[in-house]
């Protein structure tokens, strides 16, 4: 399917010259749509190929991911789980993104890291993702970040510091573009021992063949419709992403940010 679609930064909505009556009053809004001016590059919108989440699909991956079995996984509103002990394993049933936490190891200021090293954490993170079967292929190391406590001896007027967790981090990329927000992560959490403490994965993979083309507004013309200056621009790139409505998040497309 091909259609011509304009899109833009975040944040900054394009309203297509419309009139919206106030229902039981005489006052009518007026939207106007701001002159952008399209590049000649159409770049491809892509549909997410999203699962089909139930309480059996929870389960499966409760045990293939983290072995906890024979638990009957729950439901609210907007996720499956599945308790065990001080274990949780969450998959969101819009869009299948995981969340697992150990209570007892994750953000355990009782706990601390001593011999285990950043490049264990990446090496283990990398080795695991891979035979648990979700390594996507898009997905690329990009950082290890680290959680911290500190505490302040007044007796001997000194704070001490300890890691936690070691938070081994990926990102996805649609061919040389990256991909952002809610849309793909994968972060590893390890704790003392070099044992998982928490995993967060969020992927869905985009169907092969584009949805649709949209029209690139220029940068520049964004920057000259809302007056703003360049020098106020810290950075700015082109990425894909999702939009943040869970309802009508299915469409990656492409924006400045």
């Amino acid at each position: 399917m091909n259609r011509n679609v304009v899109f833009v930064v975040l944040l900054i909505f394009v309203l297509s010259g419309i009139s919206t009556d106030v229902p039981d009053t005489n006052v009518t809004i007026s939207f106007e749509r701001p002159q952008y001016v399209l590049s000649q590059t159409e770049m491809p919108i892509y549909e997410l190929i999203t699962p089909d989440v139930n309480a059996t699909y929870a389960q499966s991956l409760a045990y293939s991911i983290f072995d906890i079995r024979d638990i009957v996984a729950e439901e609210n509103e907007s996720i499956f789980y599945v308790n065990r002990g001080t274990e949780s394993f969450e998959i969101d049933k819009k869009d299948g993104s995981l969340w697992y936490a150990d209570y007892s190891k994750l953000w355990n200021v009782s706990l601390g890291i001593v011999d285990y090293t950043a490049a264990f954490a990446k090496r283990d993170a990398d080795l695991w993702l891979s035979e648990k079967g979700i390594f996507p292929s898009e997905a690329s190391y990009v950082s290890t970040g680290l959680t911290n406590a500190t505490t302040y001896n007044p007796d001997a007027d000194r704070f001490n510091s300890k890691i936690l967790q070691y938070n081994v981090n990926y990102e996805f990329m649609i061919g040389d573009l990256p991909i952002t927000g809610d849309a793909a992560q994968i972060t590893v959490m390890y704790g003392e021992s070099g044992a998982i403490a928490g995993f967060d994965w969020k992927w869905r993979e985009p169907k092969a063949e584009p949805y649709a083309t949209a029209a690139l507004i220029e940068y520049e013309s964004i920057l000259e419709v809302h007056g703003i200056s360049p020098s106020d621009v810290v950075n700015h790139r082109l990425v894909y992403t999702i939009d943040d409505d869970a309802d009508n998040n299915k469409l990656l497309y492409p924006v400045w940010e």
